[in-house]
């Protein structure tokens, strides 16, 4: 459960309405299982004027209940988000269920419990991989066509190499957005996790949804991961080399290269190419 803040990206990207969509997330309903979502039944987060309301209901529940106005630092920070790893078979209702053990788990302390505002399991985002174990990604290596090419698919930007989705296997991955608030609406206070919570967040979700408890930051480090502390540029660049080397492994140019390109032919063509060369520095 990796937690960030809420940003002014998090609603357009969660429901799929912005404009552009991000390069992992495939369009194609041929491949795809249908996204799910669930609202909460009175706080509605999905615009500016109705997460505006949200923020003054809680101030007014912290005047009725504390006698004292909410601090504005807590209603910069009102909105947070939580990102869940998932299988495919898990629901909205599995994430609900994190969230109430990570509030037992609150309220055993005497703490006030989180609020869950809004999930968005997304089951759209990915990556390709063809027969020979080489990865291919949305955007950054397979761009769609455009216009009324729009259902077609290519290896470079420019649209000229076409490629046969048919020949690649969609591996999806399976994650819920979660929107959520520290602010207890009973009680009017807000929760203010500390490390031991923040951990046990981790533990709730891996539980309750059957899954290993994520690699922390730390132990990545200690590993001596080599993905540790890289943007997602440099990720991108990180892998686009890994892929380059296994076709170059394969005995393929990168720049040239087929997904499900036969490694065998390959061979055939290397060895052909080095007869002709022996027939070229053959003495006449």
């Amino acid at each position: 459960m990796a937690d960030k803040g809420m940003t002014t990206h998090s609603i357009p990207h969660n429901t799929r309405n912005e404009n552009k969509p991000a390069h992992n997330i495939i369009t194609n309903p041929e491949i795809i299982e249908k996204n799910e979502a669930w609202q909460h039944p009175i706080y509605n987060v999905l615009t500016k004027e109705t997460r505006t309301e949200i923020i003054d209901i809680a101030g007014k529940i912290v005047k009725e209940k504390i006698g004292q106005s909410m601090q504005a630092t807590s209603k910069k920070s009102f909105f947070k988000e939580a990102v869940l790893n998932l299988e495919g078979h898990h629901t909205t209702k599995n994430v609900l269920a994190v969230v109430d053990k990570i509030n037992e788990n609150l309220s055993k302390k005497n703490k006030p419990n989180i609020t869950p505002l809004r999930i968005d399991i997304h089951k759209d985002e990915g990556h390709f991989i063809d027969e020979n174990g080489i990865d291919f990604y949305h955007g950054a290596d397979i761009f769609p066509g455009r216009g009324d090419d729009k259902d077609n698919f290519y290896l470079d930007t420019e649209r000229t190499r076409k490629i046969d989705m048919k020949k690649l296997a969609f591996i999806p991955n399976y994650h819920a957005h979660l929107i959520y608030t520290n602010f207890d609406f009973e009680l009017g206070k807000t929760a203010r996790p500390g490390k031991a919570d923040i951990q046990y967040q981790h533990q709730a979700a891996a539980e309750v949804l059957k899954l290993d408890p994520p690699t922390s930051n730390a132990d990545k480090k200690k590993n001596n991961e080599p993905t540790q502390g890289l943007n997602t540029k440099q990720l991108r660049e990180y892998y686009a080399e890994r892929r380059d080397e296994r076709i170059i492994k394969l005995g393929f140019d990168p720049a040239t290269y087929e997904p499900g390109q036969n490694t065998d032919n390959t061979a055939q063509d290397q060895q052909s190419a080095a007869e002709l060369q022996d027939e070229i520095d053959a003495p006449s």
